[in-house]
């Protein structure tokens, strides 16, 4: 994968995690390999997948690394391929995603016009499996207002509550700032990504951005993450919430955090009690009662207690669990 496109200092490992993913891996790599900016190398980790994840894998040859390894969760396999990466650039890819071909290209020139950061990200395309729509994350025009003619936000918490996204598959970050802020936490599933990503921005919070689309996210495909119950994540994203209403004190964050933990409780609870577990609802909005706006914590409670269990979901209802704070 080395090439007369590659300098010293703008070295590209790419991690792909891989579970069971024979379907669409080789989309994945192709993508990769399609870059104008050549990746350094593409790491493929497999966490112990059944089906022919290898197999597919390995017909790439020599521009694909592939590590095997035991199940052990997204966050210990993205963290295998932190670990075995000889860039200086982590960039990271999902197994059902896929890059545009301009997407290194635009990233790595922004950061050489913008030597002080130490990450940046772009703009993606939302593809909604279960109906196969796609339209762009993000509105190119609003986003372009809120970076005031610059390339960068200031900070990357506030623009992520102002819409824009901090996923996985459009993140390019330096290798050295990464090992800095800490790995992926074994222990935060469900909100990996966000777990990470904020820790980072508490050390770098200027991040570069790409308001075009440079990717395309797959949400709701067969087997998603996105697909099971939200109760049985509740645990996971309560221990996160916890854990960075804590860490965001230290930096001086504790209220930019704040509003990320509320909107992610809302969606959740929106999405809980959709799927019928008023019950671990409550229990997650009792738990949080310090930090939830009161007309939203009791107009919870309301909908809890004295509306039926099978109502249709209004738009009124709606906006008590996701309206804004």
């Amino acid at each position: 994968m080395k090439n007369a496109s590659d300098n010293n200092e703008y070295q590209v490992s790419v991690i792909i995690p891989a579970y069971n993913a024979e379907n669409q891996i080789a989309t994945a790599i192709q993508s990769i390999l399609d870059q104008k900016h050549k990746a350094f190398e593409i790491i493929v980790v497999d966490d112990g997948s059944t089906d022919n994840t290898a197999e597919i894998v390995k017909k790439f040859g020599d521009p694909v690394k592939y590590i095997h390894q035991e199940n052990s969760g997204v966050s210990t396999t993205c963290n295998t391929g932190i670990k075995a990466a000889k860039g200086n650039w982590i960039a990271f890819l999902d197994s059902d995603d896929y890059w545009f071909p301009d997407k290194l290209l635009e990233q790595i020139s922004l950061l050489k016009r913008n030597q002080h950061l130490h990450w940046a990200t772009c703009n993606f395309v939302f593809h909604n499996y279960s109906n196969n729509t796609k339209k762009p994350f993000w509105e190119i025009g609003k986003s372009k207002k809120l970076l005031q003619d610059k390339e960068y936000f200031n900070d990357a918490i506030v623009a992520f509550n102002m819409g824009m996204s901090l996923h996985r598959s459009c993140m390019l970050v330096k290798k050295a700032s990464l090992e800095k802020s800490g790995y992926f936490d074994p222990q935060i599933s469900s909100a990996e990504d966000l777990d990470i990503f904020i820790r980072f921005a508490y050390h770098f919070p200027e991040i570069g951005y790409i308001t075009t689309s440079m990717a395309n996210y797959v949400y709701n495909s067969p087997g998603s993450l996105s697909n099971r119950p939200y109760n049985k994540k509740m645990s996971v994203i309560s221990k996160f919430i916890m854990k960075h209403l804590e860490l965001s004190k230290k930096f001086n964050k504790y209220e930019s955090f704040k509003i990320i933990a509320i909107n992610q409780l809302r969606f959740k609870c929106y999405v809980m009690y959709r799927q019928g577990f008023w019950l671990d609802t409550l229990k997650i909005i009792r738990k949080f009662r310090s930090i939830l706006p009161m007309r939203y914590y009791y107009g919870l409670l309301f909908s809890l207690f004295l509306l039926p269990r099978k109502l249709p979901f209004s738009g009124k209802l709606s906006r008590i669990f996701i309206g804004k704070i």
